[in-house]
């Protein structure tokens, strides 16, 4: 009679198993199943074959690549702010179509006839701000502004810059344009020899580094 009996417990437990086994393995939960192991959640399924272990384990190995690739690459996003490709060239500049401003269109003077296409997309976003618009757009920080590089490598920069709003902004590492200052009198100015010469004496006394640093 014992005997009898375990044979019995026995068989109803394979019946149970088997029907547990057939219940997991429909198309529906074998889906499921994967996605869960892909999104890191918790499965269970019946493994009574080494196939059945061996793929379970390769999609856990996958799955646990993939959230370790896309778990950092959403705490780099999220932790380190992205910011705009710099613009330190003149093409750069004009590709951004961002808008540059001053308080006069002399900054314009030199460029505003040429014909390059480059120089013509510049002077077209060039815009003339009043000091108070200026200052309010320097806190925007969503335009440029035009500042002179000085002979002695300074720069002559307006009152609406201000120190609070330097560091949102960087120097362009080419200028947009450099010329000489000229000065022009009649060929026949008598004091021409005399005005070379103050010229000379000027750029060697270094005067002009002097008021740079004042």
């Amino acid at each position: 009679m014992t005997d009898n009996a375990d044979v019995i417990r026995d068989t109803s437990a394979g019946k149970a198993v088997n029907q547990a086994s057939n219940t997991n393995h429909t198309v529906a939960n074998l889906v499921f199943t994967v996605l869960r192991i892909y999104l890191l959640q918790p499965s269970k399924f019946i493994d009574r074959h080494f196939v059945e272990r061996t793929l379970f384990g390769c999609i856990l190995l996958t799955s646990w690549f993939i959230g370790a690739i896309y778990g950092s690459g959403l705490a780099s996003a999220m932790t380190v702010p992205r910011y705009l490709a710099p613009i330190d060239t003149p093409v750069q500049l004009a590709e951004s179509n961002m808008q540059w401003s001053a308080t006069h269109d002399a900054w314009i003077f030199s460029i505003q006839s040429a014909t390059h296409p480059l120089l013509v997309t510049l002077v077209q976003h060039f815009k003339i701000r009043n000091q108070k618009e200026l200052r309010m757009r320097s806190l925007e920080a969503d335009i440029g502004f035009s500042i002179e590089r000085l002979p002695f490598g300074h720069f002559a920069i307006g009152d609406y810059i201000q120190e609070d709003v330097l560091d949102n902004y960087q120097i362009m590492i080419e200028d947009i344009y450099w010329e000489y200052c000229v000065a022009m009198s009649y060929k026949t100015w008598s004091l021409m020899p005399n005005f070379d010469l103050l010229v000379m004496e000027v750029a060697q006394s270094g005067i002009q580094k002097y008021w740079e640093l004042v």
